[in-house]
C-alpha cells in the first residue's frame, strides 16, 4: 500500500506548483506560518529529509528573511497581532518548530539570535530533559546528543533570549486515538507542565501529525478550555486574522528545498496542497484500517 504523506504529495506536485507560480496573484493579507523539525549537521538527510535540515540551509533562509525585510514573529507575537487588529503584512512569516530537539539550541538558536528573530518551539513534555532518543527516529546518539530532546537547561536559556514555547502534548499521541480524558491529559497536561517550568502563561498548542483526521471540533474545545489562544497543524495554507484561530495553517520546509522552493512557500504558491490533503483524507483511513487486518507473514495467527 503506497503511503500518501504530506511530504509525497508536496513533493509529488512540485512541478505543478512552478506552473502555479507564473499564474497566482500575491495576497497582501495573509501571514504563512513554517514548520520545521531538526536542524543538524549529521543525519543522514536521504532518509530524514521530511524533518531535518542542515544549519547552513536554515542560516540561509534566514538570512533570505531578513535582507528582503520580511516581519519575521513568533506565535506570541502573531497572537498580540490579531488581539491589537495590527494590520497584516504579506511579509509576515511565522517560524515554529515541533517535537523539541535538542539541535534547536545548537543551531537554530544562534542563527535565529544572529537576525534578531524569535520562533516558537514546541516541546512534547514526557521527554524533556532525558536521554531518550526520540522513538521514531531510529537512529543512534549523535555528537553533542543534539538529537535527544532539549534539557531543562537549555530550554530556560533559550526562553532568556527570548524564543517563545508551546505544547506539543506530553506523549506526541495522535488525538483521534484517544479517549477524551486521554486527551484532556496530554493538551491541559503539557500545558500546565510548560507554564511551571517557564514561570509564565504559554498560549500556542501544535498537534501531534497534524492534518485532517488528526484531530477535530472536540480537541479544539478542549484546547480552548485549557486556556490555549491559538494550535497549529500541519495543513498546508496561509492565514489571515479571520483564520480560526485553533486550526491555522503551516508550510512544511524540507532538506530539499532551495531558496527558490522557499521563497515559492512563504508565498503563498504551496497553499493548495492543503485541498489535496484533504481529498485523501479517507486514503489514508482506508490504509490505517487494511493495516489492522492480520496477513499471513505478518504475524497472523
Amino acid at each position: 500500500m503506497i503511503s500518501l504523506s504530506t511530504h509525497q504529495i508536496a513533493e509529488f506536485f512540485k512541478p505543478l506548483i512552478y506552473i502555479n507560480k507564473l499564474i497566482k496573484p500575491l495576497s497582501s493579507d495573509t501571514v504563512t506560518i513554517l514548520a520545521y523539525h531538526s536542524i543538524s549537521h549529521y543525519r543522514n538527510f536521504k532518509h530524514s529529509r521530511h524533518y531535518t535540515i542542515n544549519p547552513q540551509l536554515f542560516d540561509l533562509q534566514m538570512n533570505f528573511l531578513h535582507d528582503y525585510n520580511f516581519n519575521v514573529i513568533s506565535l506570541s507575537e502573531f497572537y498580540k497581532m490579531i488581539q491589537t487588529s495590527a494590520p497584516a503584512n504579506y511579509k509576515t512569516v511565522v517560524l515554529t518548530f515541533d517535537d523539541g530537539y535538542a539541535d534547536s539550541y545548537y543551531y537554530a538558536y544562534p542563527i535565529l539570535k544572529k537576525y534578531g528573530f524569535s520562533a516558537t518551539f514546541f516541546l512534547i513534555c514526557s521527554f524533556v530533559g532525558s536521554k531518550k532518543i526520540f522513538p521514531w527516529l531510529h537512529e543512534p546518539l549523535l555528537p553533542l546528543g543534539e538529537n535527544l530532546p532539549l534539557s531543562l537547561a537549555q530550554i530556560l536559556d533559550m526562553a532568556k533570549g527570548g524564543m517563545d514555547f508551546g505544547s506539543h502534548t506530553n506523549s506526541h499521541r495522535r488525538l483521534t486515538w484517544l479517549y477524551k480524558e486521554q486527551a484532556i491529559e496530554e493538551i491541559q497536561g503539557s500545558k500546565n507542565y510548560i507554564e511551571e517550568l517557564l514561570g509564565r502563561e504559554i498560549n500556542s498548542f501544535s498537534y501531534p501529525y497534524g492534518s485532517w483526521r488528526d484531530f477535530d471540533r472536540s480537541h479544539q474545545e478542549i484546547i480552548r478550555n485549557a486556556g490555549y489562544r491559538l494550535a497549529v497543524t500541519t495543513i498546508y495554507g496561509s492565514n489571515t486574522f479571520k483564520s480560526n484561530p485553533l486550526s491555522l495553517r503551516r508550510i512544511s520546509i524540507y532538506a530539499n528545498d532551495n531558496l527558490n522552493t522557499f521563497e515559492m512557500k512563504i508565498n503563498g504558491y504551496y497553499d493548495w496542497i492543503g485541498t489535496v490533503q484533504k481529498m485523501l483524507t479517507p486514503f489514508h483511513d482506508i490504509r490505517s484500517i487494511l493495516n489492522l487486518i492480520p496477513t499471513k507473514g505478518k504475524g497472523a495467527s
